[in-house]
């Protein structure tokens, strides 16, 4: 699994570029001024900026400006306009600059101002563009109107090779589970994607069998993923092996090159696959059955070659929709997670320990109840000590600055026990605090810890806790007691720490 953030989609606004460019012989001198160095030049200032602008979260636009300069000049000094953080800079190499600018109500004209320079500061040449930079309010609107409706989930387990999921491939292509190699644009994580290098055969392609299948039985026939691509490509993505016969389909959508992209492919529009030549395919059908297997194609009649990456096919950033067709279920607004990056035992999260307490990493040892995943999880081994425990860093730290104060976590024990989970290390000095929760003793478990019930932990003799208390900051630390008080001993594992 991995980390369920309320992702606001990034926004792409085109730039307005007006370049300039002063050739030093060509915009006038003085011969008779005396030089304090040796005569540089001829410099040709130029420079360009990234288009399209990259929108953070609706909250500020990003934009990286390369400087295109020819000639020989020492230095640069570069003004890139009220707003922008930092203002200027002055630099002696040519260096791309990546520059913020904070998003206001308003749309904003930037000029930004170029300078080559000799080493006494004297300007041997300027360029100036001008950028264009949206309204906070205008990037709101449009992300609303583009949120995609999850309300019907196609994929029951979307593909986000944290669990090590691997493609097939064919026709020359060839696949590799990969660290995000750019965390950038539409999948700023750090996470593990799915590399797909194409040879430049046509129609090469890959894939995968779905366990359970995908369902399209709902009104919504939209299937989004992250692809990476540094060129222009088309993409199928079609859905085969279906259940009871059903008739393969697929849709299409571009990728535009500019790095991480969502794709969305909408299957209202979708058409039937290829089987023979006398069964070519291409006929409208908007799929209403369940499928086993996915099939992509990258620029799949074309002999595009080189490396791809895919993350989070089918996954929804907003699972929590609900059944009620006015929309008045609480399940329809999305919740703030309290964990930033949950943990999930996929990327080595280790557990320190205290009071005799082991721990290890392991393959999820019964694949049942609430876990019924082929996964990594986290094994704790009480030596029947009381109050012994173990606890991780977290980082970023848990958040508790809004509404949610709900964490859940799966847990297998074949006993009944009480369990405690504190949050401790207050980023800004908050008191720490913890709740409780028992687990029944039947295997996996849902564990969904209150923390609208929560108390102050014990700190000392003369402040032992057990004070009401909500919290409301964010802490660094959990700490976890099995059977706290107790002495009960054995094997416990647990998972998914804050998945929402």
């Amino acid at each position: 699994m991995k980390t369920k953030l309320n992702f606001f989609m990034p926004r792409m606004i085109l730039l307005v570029l007006v370049p300039f460019m002063c050739l030093v012989g060509s915009c006038g001198s003085d011969d008779n001024n005396e030089m304090s160095e040796p005569e540089i030049g001829p410099v040709t200032v130029s420079f360009t900026a990234s288009t399209p602008i990259v929108i953070n979260e609706g909250t500020s636009a990003e934009v990286t400006f390369s400087n295109t300069s020819t000639g020989n000049s020492p230095r640069y000094f570069w003004a890139f306009g009220e707003q922008a953080i930092p203002l200027a800079v002055e630099v002696v190499n040519r260096a791309d600059q990546t520059i913020v600018y904070p998003l206001i109500e308003e749309e904003q004209t930037v000029e930004v101002v170029l300078e080559a320079r000799d080493n006494n500061g004297n300007v041997l040449g300027t360029a100036t563009n001008t950028i264009t930079i949206p309204a906070s309010e205008v990037m709101e609107e449009e992300e609303e109107e583009e949120e995609l409706n999850c309300s019907d989930i196609i994929f029951p387990n979307p593909i986000r090779f944290e669990n090590g999921e691997e493609f097939f491939t064919f026709g020359g292509a060839s696949f590799a589970l990969v660290p995000n190699p750019s965390q950038t644009g539409d999948n700023p994580n750090d996470t593990m994607v799915g590399q797909i290098t194409n040879s430049g055969a046509a129609f090469e392609g890959s894939g995968i069998s779905l366990d359970p299948p995908t369902d399209f039985s709902g009104d919504d026939k939209r299937v989004r993923l992250l692809l990476f691509s540094n060129v222009e490509v088309p993409i199928a993505l079609q859905f085969v092996e279906g259940v009871n016969g059903v008739r393969g389909v697929e849709a299409f959508a571009t990728h535009t090159g500019s790095g991480w992209e969502e794709i969305i492919l909408d299957y209202t529009n979708a058409t039937t696959v290829f089987l023979s030549p006398d069964d070519p395919g291409g006929e409208p059908l908007v799929p209403d059955g369940q499928y086993g297997q996915i099939v992509l194609f990258i620029d799949g009649p074309g002999t595009t070659a080189g490396d791809f990456f895919i993350d989070d096919i089918g996954f929804c950033d907003a699972n929590s929709g609900g059944d009620d067709p006015d929309g008045d279920d609480p399940g329809d607004d999305p919740v703030e997670p309290v964990f930033a990056n949950p943990i999930t035992f996929e990327n080595g999260e280790e557990f320190f320990t205290f009071g005799g307490v082991s721990f290890a990493i392991v393959p999820n040892p019964s694949q049942t109840g609430d876990n019924p995943n082929d996964t990594m999880v986290g094994q704790i081994t009480n030596s029947g000590v009381a109050f012994e425990g173990s606890g991780i860093d977290l980082n970023p730290a848990a958040n508790f600055t809004t509404d949610n104060k709900l964490v859940s976590v799966l847990f297998f024990s074949n006993v009944e026990v009480p369990l405690a989970l504190q949050f401790v290390q207050g980023v800004n000095g908050e008191r720490e605090v913890e709740t409780f929760a028992t687990h029944t003793g039947s295997g996996w478990e849902e564990v969904v810890f209150d923390y609208n019930n929560a108390t102050t932990v014990f700190l000392s003799p003369d402040d032992p806790g057990g004070e009401p208390l909500v919290p409301s900051g964010e802490y660094g630390q959990i700490v976890l007691f099995i059977d706290g008080p107790g002495t009960t001993s054995g094997d416990f594992f647990i998972d998914d720490i804050g998945v929402d």
